[in-house]
């Protein structure tokens, strides 16, 4: 019995120190990616703000959407990383999410060349109130709005809307782009798990992500289509009055 526990626990501390190692690797490596990418994606800034003539100013627009994308891959790859292991932290509070979610938008849209996508916002008629962190909440609003442009097409249509009712705030981010097939759903929000929905969607590990901040702020996730017409993501986060009722803080 004492020869069994002592392999179990030899293994345990192996098991460990490799989980460990790759903490560490994959700090180590998104901050190696993060060190050039930081001044390039300033320097393209700088560089797109700087050409009036074509093909130059369309050049340097994708030089700058790129570096920024990769920054935002890095930085979702950490998060993700502070999510599997329990050391992510939330600042809940209640606010209304209308703001932040349309400033998150809009920021998205000054991004894209003129009339490339048309991005509208749905606000409720009365105002609501999520218990939440609401960078986080910016956050995984960026990541559904960035994954629908992927898959939207030029002139295409993407609309945010969030709407309240009971003891959830909801929001919906649909396109009208190349819907999902409906073998690639159940791995949408899985770690590359569909080559073919890695491809048409965004980074999964974006998506991946976006499911662990909702899930561990209490909230849920998931996606849908209509007659393969385009695809609407959802996520739904506690709405303050419920949270404050039930005495949960």
């Amino acid at each position: 019995m004492n020869e069994e526990l002592n392999r179990l626990r030899n293994q345990n501390a192996i098991l460990e120190q490799r989980v460990k190692n790759l903490e560490d690797y994959i700090k180590q490596l998104a901050h190696d990616l993060k060190t050039p990418l930081t001044p390039i994606a300033g320097a393209s800034e700088l560089l797109a703000s700087g050409f009036n003539e074509q093909p130059w100013s369309d050049l340097a627009l994708s030089i700058k959407i790129s570096a920024e994308k990769l920054l935002r891959m890095v930085n979702d790859l950490m998060d993700l990383e502070l999510c599997e292991c329990g050391k992510i932290k939330f600042n809940l509070c209640r606010f209304d999410p209308v703001k932040p979610v349309s400033e998150e938008a809009r920021r998205i849209e000054a991004e894209l060349p003129t009339k490339s996508v048309i991005l509208t916002m749905n606000s409720p008629d009365v105002p609501v109130y999520v218990w939440a962190d609401e960078k986080r909440l910016r956050q995984v609003i960026s990541i559904f709005i960035y994954s629908a442009l992927k898959a939207s097409r030029s002139g295409g249509k993407i609309s945010v809307t969030i709407s309240g009712g009971g003891s959830t705030t909801t929001f919906e981010i649909e396109d009208d782009g190349n819907s999902v097939p409906e073998s690639d759903w159940p791995y949408l929000f899985e770690p590359y798990r569909s080559p073919e929905a890695q491809r048409r969607r965004a980074a999964n590990n974006s998506l991946v992500l976006a499911k662990r901040l909702v899930e561990l702020q209490g909230g849920s996730i998931g996606a849908r289509n209509f007659r393969n017409q385009g695809n609407t993501f959802w996520f739904g986060l506690p709405a303050a009055e419920s949270v404050v009722a039930t005495g949960v803080t």
